[in-house]
């Protein structure tokens, strides 16, 4: 398995495949920034909450329940939506953030690639829970929120080492070609 990841990130960190993923990253911000956040911010905004569940690094199922209540029917409706294109995100940051780290750690035992795949991972049993969340509203189980919730804080916590693991290769390249 291994192996087959190291071949898909060795081929995906070439620059041109690098600069497409970037691109397909720009562009899938803008798509879910620019259009439906702008419509569903004017839901979140009537209780001025910071509601969207994929962005916090943890919740309770109080807070599931009332951001999703917070919404009403079309809000629901409109984070449901949100949240099927949220599905591409996933996949498109965790490869490129992937191939980067392969590129600069390609000569290393250390694998620091495998913390930007197991961020998409998490992200998407996230994704499927709220999803679920959204669809099966007001009946929210406590045990599948943590899980939900322990997915989120996993997604994050693997996003930020690999952001770290990506500033010292960065550093480790910048020493190394002096």
């Amino acid at each position: 398995m291994i192996t087959l990841l190291r071949k898909i990130l060795e081929f995906l960190s070439k620059t041109k495949w690098l600069i497409t993923l970037i691109v397909a990253l720009f562009l899938i911000n803008i798509l879910m920034t620019r259009n439906l956040p702008l419509e569903f911010s004017k839901i979140t905004q009537k209780e001025s909450k910071n509601c969207i569940l994929d962005l916090k690094f943890s919740y309770s199922q109080q807070i599931v329940t009332d951001c999703l209540e917070s919404y009403g029917a079309e809000g629901r409706k409109k984070y449901f939506i949100f949240s099927l294109l949220d599905l591409i995100y996933p996949l498109v940051y965790s490869l490129l953030l992937g191939a980067l780290l392969y590129k600069l750690f390609f000569y290393s035992k250390y694998n620091p690639y495998l913390f930007a795949l197991f961020a998409g991972l998490f992200d998407y049993v996230e994704n499927g829970f709220l999803i679920y969340f959204t669809h099966s509203f007001p009946n929210i189980n406590k045990l599948e929120v943590m899980i939900s919730s322990l997915a989120t804080s996993l997604k994050w916590s693997f996003i930020i080492i690999s952001f770290i693991s990506l500033f010292f290769g960065v550093l480790k390249l910048i020493r190394d070609r002096n």
